[in-house]
């Protein structure tokens, strides 16, 4: 609406504004969200709310918003400019605008209303039945409230509308057996996923997940602090702030991998579609998806590097030099080489004994470890600054992410063999084992390509 030159330069920054914002917000957030709460107030409560109050309250806002904010507009169009504490003394805005206070008193006696609705349901005996909707999705096939482990048993769902697909489900869960898992651990009640085939959603297995815990909140404030550091350019905080989310997400993985975990390598459920195929199929495309996203950054990088080169008159530029070759090569061929290390750890993880799967993962760490030093130590002897020239910032911007690429496959391969000396090591769920000789052939695939790339400049390009 307010794309069109001509209305737009009558309504700009007038009331019309301020109600067709409301307008759009409240009819189409703020009253779904009225209709989600009556809706499953029940399932998480066991309680109704009163129909008559809900009545009341629809009624009283529903008027009130529309008096509050349809005459807005006319006053938009009349030249009443918004974030200004008067107006003109004409009579029809002096109508209007009272007509939009009081539409704004209906909607807080509506609120009011609302707020006495929960109350009296809260003091009333929950009395809800399981389904008081008649609902067709899989929330209506349990108890309301809900225990805490949802589904004693797994269902698997064949239809967008579970329930009214099948009209005995609830049923048949109750009767089910506890768990789909074989081998149920002892003490709680373990907390299941089912996890799925990547391409057609077929049941793969169940998977154990961790436990509550405050460890992605407080990674998350670690996150924002990098932000907020960069917003003010606190730049020694925004790398302490880095720091430490790493640090706290390699602690809650530590929990959570002494908590939970997959199910047995290769099992899969009884269900038609799944029998003969490897579980967790899941990890490796959860793997690939994750290797193309960082591999766009790093693309980006390499896309930089070779524009400027073959942009510029002279590259590299004065006062520059390319990294020592050798140096750089080595280091790529180190990459290589953990990589196929890392790849025979996977490999023999359900034959190797648990000090030679060490000694594997340790060597991919030290040959990581190594290529970045000396990939570092080149870049750092040519182009001591990155901000010197735009050669050495694409330098920079190169190197620097296709370290960090390696640097995460070692800190991985690291986390394995830190629990190798678990009873959950990667030997006898060689999961964690197969996402490490994922990333780290991703690494070495990254570090051959960004050594062509420096070494070769503009004679990669036509």
């Amino acid at each position: 609406m307010v794309a069109s030159v001509p209305f737009d330069l009558q309504a700009h920054d007038t009331y019309f504004v301020v109600a067709h914002f409301h307008y759009v917000l409240v009819g189409g957030v703020v009253f779904p969200v009225f209709a989600a709460l009556f809706y499953w107030f029940p399932k998480a409560t066991g309680r109704c709310l009163s129909e008559r109050l809900g009545r009341w309250f629809f009624w009283l806002f529903f008027i009130g918003f529309n008096l509050t904010f349809l005459p807005q507009h006319q006053l938009g169009l009349l030249g009443m400019r918004r974030r200004v504490y008067t107006y003109e003394s004409e009579p029809w805005m002096h109508l209007l605008n009272l007509v939009s206070s009081l539409g704004q008193v209906l909607m807080i006696a509506g609120m009011l209303v609302l707020m006495a609705a929960v109350g009296l349901a809260y003091r009333s005996r929950p009395s809800a039945p399981d389904d008081p909707w008649q609902g067709r999705s899989l929330e209506w096939a349990v108890a309301s409230p809900p225990p805490q482990h949802n589904f004693t048993t797994l269902p698997v769902i064949s239809g967008r509308e579970p329930a009214s697909d099948d009209p005995d489900l609830a049923a048949r869960l109750d009767a089910a057996p506890p768990s789909l898992l074989r081998g149920k651990p002892e003490g709680r009640l373990p907390r299941e996923t089912m996890t799925v085939h990547p391409l057609d959603a077929t049941p793969d297995a169940p998977a154990l997940m961790p436990q509550n815990s405050l460890m992605p909140l407080v990674a998350a404030a670690c996150v924002a602090g990098i932000f907020v550091a960069f917003l003010f350019r606190l730049y020694p905080l925004a790398l302490i702030s880095a720091a430490a989310a790493a640090g706290v997400l390699l602690i809650w993985a530590w929990r959570a991998a002494g908590e939970s975990g997959q199910s047995a390598p290769g099992t899969t459920l009884d269900t038609a579609g799944s029998a003969g195929r490897p579980a967790h199929l899941h990890v490796t495309w959860g793997g690939l998806l994750t290797i193309a996203l960082v591999g766009t950054f790093w693309l980006d990088a390499a896309f930089a590097h070779l524009y400027l080169a073959y942009a510029s008159d002279g590259w590299p530029h004065t006062g520059a030099s390319v990294p020592d070759g050798i140096l750089t090569g080595i280091g790529a061929v180190l990459l290589v080489i953990a990589a196929v290390v890392a790849l025979m750890a996977w490999h023999r993880a359900g034959s190797a004994t648990g000090s030679r799967l060490s000694v594997l993962l340790a060597s991919a760490i030290a040959l990581t470890a190594i290529s970045i030093g000396l990939t570092i130590w080149a870049s750092l002897t040519a182009v001591p600054d990155p901000a010197a020239s735009g050669y050495a910032a694409a330098l920079w911007g190169l190197t620097g992410i296709t370290a960090a690429i390696a640097a995460a496959g070692a800190a991985s391969a690291a986390f394995a063999l830190a629990r190798s000396t678990r009873r959950e090591g990667p030997w006898t769920n060689p999961l964690l084992l197969r996402f490490v000789a994922l990333w780290t052939a991703f690494a070495a695939i990254a570090g051959v390509l960004a050594w062509a790339i420096v070494q070769a400049g503009p004679g990669l390009l036509p």
